[in-house]
């Protein structure tokens, strides 16, 4: 708890000192995934797309990284460490020129990107996908979802204190603490945490399992065209 500071002192630290925590974060995240760049010709590089309209391409993102050779990474993650760049050094722009509340919104975008790449960078060395390249959408959104569906077997495993009496009573019971997995795992991802559990016992696997081991015998009138669902009638 000693880690967090109150509210009147994260107020009272200034604009000034809340960049250079900042600065410090991105610093930090590229001597550890990539040593052998500045960071202060990244920066500067990428402030040269600061003031631009539009789309910046997927080529000139990847030349700010000029020992490019030895720079792993896909192209997604080096994205998110672009944009966290580019908000930061925006936000430090608008702070000179006073504009203060322009500098706060792109400060804390900045902040939301940086935890979006350590989170998506996390994810890639946990389900050992490609670490060079684009990845496929498909194929991470695939293995976020097994990831998700691996939580809510662990989460259904103790069973609750009364049998389940339908899905929609599991799904209203553990869609909290799904969620809060999901937010803070996959902070960028839209799901339906409710219909993602409902769904899930419906299929064939170790969620159904689960939660069939701890559900009163039945039929369950919140799924009508499941022959073999458990409830009881209330």
């Amino acid at each position: 708890m000693g880690a967090y500071n109150s509210v009147a002192e994260v107020e009272g630290a200034g604009a000034y000192v809340a960049l250079s925590k900042l600065r410090a974060m991105l610093r930090f995240s590229l001597r550890k995934y990539w040593p052998k760049e500045s960071f202060n010709l990244y920066r500067k590089h990428v402030s040269r797309f600061v003031e631009k309209q539009g789309v910046i391409s997927e080529r000139d993102i990847l030349k700010c990284w000029l020992r490019e050779g030895d720079a792993r990474g896909t192209v997604e993650l080096k994205e998110r460490f672009f944009y966290a760049v580019l908000y930061y050094e925006a936000a430090v722009s608008r702070l000179t020129e006073g504009r203060p509340d322009a500098s706060a919104i792109l400060a804390m975008r900045s902040a939301l990107e940086i935890g979006r790449f350590d989170g998506m960078q996390n994810f890639m060395s946990v389900v050992n996908l490609a670490y060079n390249g684009r990845v496929l959408g498909a194929k991470v959104g695939k293995k976020i979802r097994e990831d998700i569906y691996e939580m809510l077997a662990e989460l259904l495993v103790p069973g609750p204190a009364n049998p389940w009496r339908s899905y929609a009573e599991a799904a209203n019971t553990l869609s909290e603490a799904l969620s809060e997995y999901v937010d803070r795992n996959w902070i960028s991802l839209d799901l339906d945490v409710y219909e993602f559990i409902i769904t899930s016992i419906e299929k064939k696997g170790k969620v159904r399992d689960h939660y069939f081991r701890h559900a009163l015998k039945g039929r369950d009138v919140s799924c009508p065209s499941c022959a073999e669902v458990f409830r009881i009638e209330p």
